[in-house]
């Protein structure tokens, strides 16, 4: 298995697609820092191809990167001349997806896209289950002595999935097959000689069988064609019995959708009241329309006497504005009062809060002149205060002065204790200092309320003012407004007078409505009497449409009838024509049904005289009346073949039994040969054996590299156990259990690095190898020497080796590498060269 690329997306640390790409690479270096996603690209190769990894073979949900919803993993790899890409994808809700695609020309020509029968068909491509892969090929971190440690059926498994082995297991399959086949020969054979006596006596049993069959079938052929003809009479017969009733049926059906002459006589007697209807609805209808027209022309005389419709609209108009213009000039003339005294009120106020705000002002003045002498007051106190705490100060650092000692304030010298003043009552000078603090902080609440009061009478002073003024406009406004409304309401009048003349204008307009509304109620019921009676005469005629209409639907039913009966008779949509219609139909389907009940008997006697005719022709031949002559005919048939097929089973039986007879010497020889084959081709014999060869020369080669990477020191022994021979303790053997850790990791690589030799050497599969940390374990001696083995591992060959350390002095000897690095608050890998692509 070579690898070509890898991509991962969503897997692990790899939060964004990344692809690796390993073709024309050989000895490639994965370096980066602690979780950098070094170990993950093994993972991934591992997961491609397995569905797990070394370290997670279960929960897999896990390799989805905390960042993602779905992580995808796939690998295009080469065995045996093809390329194949296998694609897994995971998702945190929802099922999995595994597909295995062959890549022909860079397109996929066949599909697995089942995980199980995916995993099965990697095993078979790559000759390695999953343990077998992860002991031989990938060499996961901590986990690299993997094929050292295991069990000697766990080495035979990695052996013959390394070397193709599974070939032997299908070759035993195949010989047993063979056996089989030879054997079964044999069994046959035994049972045909068993059977021999017996075939013989049943293939002249039924040979004579044959021949009665044959004679019996001979007689119902001869009786098939006369029985053949009584039925067609018998059936003709039934036909036109079923015909006639048929067309009684029919008849009876036709009679009970013949009208009742009720239905007729009542038709008739309605045609007749419809057309008295109809004139007296003609003659109200003339009558309302005159009343109308005379109930128009008053209307017209009302409308012309009150000056026309349109100047009476125009009376209610001006008359409702009339109105609403006087309702305005009183509310006006009411507002401008009351502003008026509102402003005089206003204005007191005013005069009021100046006055106030006067006397604000000097009481202001009077309280800034107290803060100021307050103000001196204190700092005099303060200063006073000040000059007795020092003198107090001053006198008790004086008592600890000594001459000759360093003085404490400047550390000079003491050459001479001054004389000191006598101190002042520093407890007076602060009980004056507080007494003139809080003289001066009334002062300042005095200055405080004063300011506030001169604020307060300067603002409702202003406010008073702008009352007043506003009170002033309302009046004035409100005056404007009360002499526009009473102009308003003299122009209206004068346009009222014009229309409606001298005297009171409402009276004047009510009389006027009212006249024209009066003309209007009796033009209105006139119009709704002539709508009335035109309804009455559109009532009447609807009936009368519908009565010629039933009249029609019932002349056409009768003619539609007698279409059926095949009468020949005219029907008009009168009551006469329907009235000797419905006599001429009724009295041909009274001769119809007769004639129809006649042809059923005659039809019913020629049945009845078909059916004795073939029940004697069936009696001749053995059969009961009502026999089916085809299925007995058909049955004797089959009878004669199956005998046929009897006597050709036998003889063909027989006809083997002498050709059997004639190669049972060579099958018996066949047979033993097959069963020497098989038995050498067993687990426990051959394959035993060749395994036993190839741990052996595993171990020789092995014992070689290890003895080079460990300095000369070990070996393996060379029953192919692969126990540790110590050169330098008189060759002693030990378990490889007992082997420190780096001892360890240099005893696994030189099996991987044997088993690859050994593999190269006979055209093996194993392309790749994977080797993921151990080196840390190493000194630089066993360092260079185990890099050594590796690089003579790719020398000369199309193998891709792949190693994954920290370790410095084995990224110096590998010129592929692939650095990584993480983002430092995410963790998620960053490439920073080598993908190769």
């Amino acid at each position: 298995m070579r690898p070509i690329d890898l991509t991962l997306d969503g897997f692990r640390s790899y939060a964004e697609a990344v692809t690796f790409s390993w073709e024309e690479r050989r000895l490639v270096g994965i370096v980066g820092p602690i979780g950098s996603g070094k170990s993950t690209i093994l993972d991934g190769i591992a997961f491609a191809l397995y569905g797990k990894t070394p370290r997670i073979e279960r929960n897999v949900r896990s390799l989805i990167n905390q960042r993602r919803d779905e992580g995808k993993v796939a690998l295009t790899f080469e065995i045996d001349g093809e390329r194949w890409r296998a694609v897994r994808a995971l998702r945190r809700k929802g099922a999995a997806a595994h597909t295995l695609y062959r890549m022909v020309e860079g397109e996929p020509v066949e599909e697995v896209d089942r995980a199980r029968e995916m995993d099965q068909r990697v095993a078979e491509l790559l000759g390695l289950d999953w343990d077998a892969f992860r002991r031989s090929v990938l060499l996961a971190q901590n986990q690299f002595a993997q094929f050292l440690e295991a069990t000697p059926t766990e080495r035979n498994t990695v052996l013959k999935g390394v070397f193709a082995f599974e070939d032997l297991d299908t070759m035993r399959e195949v010989v047993r097959a063979w056996m089989d086949d030879a054997a079964r020969d044999l069994a046959r054979l035994a049972t045909l000689r068993e059977q021999a006596a017996s075939d013989r006596e049943a293939l002249a049993e039924a040979r004579r069988r044959h021949q009665e069959i044959a004679a019996r079938a001979a007689g119902l052929d001869a009786a098939a064609e006369k029985v053949a003809a009584a039925d067609r009479c018998r059936r003709a017969a039934e036909e036109a019995r079923e015909a006639a009733v048929r067309e009684r049926e029919r008849l009876d059906r036709l009679a009970g959708s013949l009208p009742e002459r009720r239905r007729v006589e009542a038709l008739v007697e309605r045609a007749n009241e419809v057309g008295a209807l109809l004139a007296a609805a003609e003659k109200d209808l003339d009558a309302a329309r005159e009343r109308a027209a005379a109930a128009r022309s008053a209307r017209e005389a009302a409308l012309a006497a009150a000056g026309g419709r349109e100047a009476l609209e125009e009376a209610g108009r001006l008359m409702v504005a009339r109105e609403g213009e006087q309702r305005v000039a009183a509310e006006a003339a009411r507002r401008s009062t009351g502003a008026a005294a509102e402003a005089k009120e206003a204005d007191g106020v005013v005069r009021a809060a100046e006055q106030a705000a006067v006397e604000s002002v000097a009481a202001a003045v009077a309280a800034e002149e107290a803060l100021e002498a307050a103000a001196v007051e204190l700092g005099e106190r303060r200063q006073r205060l000040h000059q007795a705490r020092h003198g107090e100060m001053a006198a008790t650092l004086r008592a600890d002065l000594t001459v000759g000692e360093p003085c404490p304030v400047c550390a000079q010298t003491v050459s001479e204790v001054p004389a000191g003043a006598i101190p002042r009552d520093v407890a007076a000078a602060q009980q004056a200092e507080e007494a003139a603090r809080e003289a001066e902080t009334a002062a300042r609440e005095m200055v405080s309320e004063a300011s506030a009061a001169v604020a307060g009478a300067r603002t409702r002073a202003e406010e008073a003012a702008n009352a007043r003024d506003r009170a002033q406009r309302v009046a004035a406004e409100a005056a404007d407004r009360a002499e526009a409304a009473a102009a308003a309401v003299a122009r209206i009048d004068g346009r009222l007078q014009e229309i409606l003349g001298d005297g009171d204008l409402p009276s004047l307009l009510e009389r006027r409505r009212g006249a024209v509304a009066d003309a209007d109620a009796a033009l209105t019921a006139a119009d709704d009497a002539v709508t009335n009676a035109v309804e009455r005469r559109e009532v009447a005629d609807r009936d009368g449409r519908a009565t010629l209409e039933d009249l029609g639907s019932l002349a056409t039913e009768l003619a539609r009838i007698a279409g059926q009966l095949d009468v020949e008779v005219e029907v008009r949509a009168e009551p006469a024509s329907v009235d000797a219609a419905l006599r001429r139909i009724r009295d041909t389907w009274v001769d119809a049904s007769r004639l129809a009940g006649e042809s059923a008997e005659r039809a019913l006697a020629e049945a009845e005289e078909a059916a004795d005719e073939r029940a004697a022709l069936l009696g001749e031949v053995g059969l009961e009346p009502d026999a089916d002559l085809g299925a007995a005919l058909t049955g004797a048939r089959a009878e004669l073949a199956g005998a046929a097929a009897r006597i050709d089973l036998l003889e063909g039986r027989l006809a083997d039994l002498d050709a059997l007879e004639r190669e049972e010497g060579e099958k018996v020889a066949r047979h033993g040969t097959l069963q020497r084959l098989h038995g050498d081709l067993a687990p426990s014999k051959f394959q035993a054996f060749v395994l036993d060869e190839y741990r052996r020369a595993l171990a020789d080669l092995g014992s070689e590299q290890f003895e080079v990477l460990s300095g000369g020191r070990y070996r393996f022994s060379r029953d192919g156990e692969f126990e540790v021979v110590d050169l330098m303790a008189a060759e002693q053997t030990r378990s490889a259990d007992s082997l420190s850790g780096g001892e360890t990791f240099l005893a696994s690589l030189a099996l991987a690095l044997a088993l690859a030799e050994m593999v190269a050497r006979q055209g093996g599969r194993l392309d790749a190898f994977f080797l993921d940390e151990g080196f840390g374990s190493l000194d630089a001696e066993h360092l260079d020497l185990a890099m050594e083995g590796i690089e003579r591992l790719v020398a000369g060959a199309d193998r891709l080796v792949v190693v994954v350390s920290h370790v410095a002095a084995m990224q110096d000897r590998v010129e592929d590498l692939i650095r990584l690095d993480k983002d430092p608050l995410t963790g998620v890998t960053r490439v920073r060269s080598g993908t190769g692509r």
